[in-house]
């Protein structure tokens, strides 16, 4: 059996308070980003929307700089 599924992790009612802060954000910058997206617009473009909106938001982007990875979308260009 692996790490948490032998039992239930409970939540403080600060880190709940806190995922639901950081989830909102998430939805602002997603909905910003739906406003955003268009024909022409390059996935650079919306990196670059991301992270003026995630920086005034006063937050940090998780993905940016784990294990070296550049962004601060997690996306994939063909």
């Amino acid at each position: 059996m692996s790490f948490g599924e032998d039992r239930i992790i409970r939540k403080s009612p600060e880190e709940i308070e806190k995922m639901r802060r950081s989830g909102k954000m998430v939805r602002q910058v997603l909905n910003h980003l739906k406003t955003v997206v268009a024909a022409g617009v390059t996935t650079m473009d919306l990196e670059k929307a991301a992270e003026k909106l995630i920086a005034e938001l006063g937050a940090a982007p998780a993905f940016k700089g784990y294990y070296g990875y550049p962004c601060v979308l997690c996306h994939f260009d063909q």
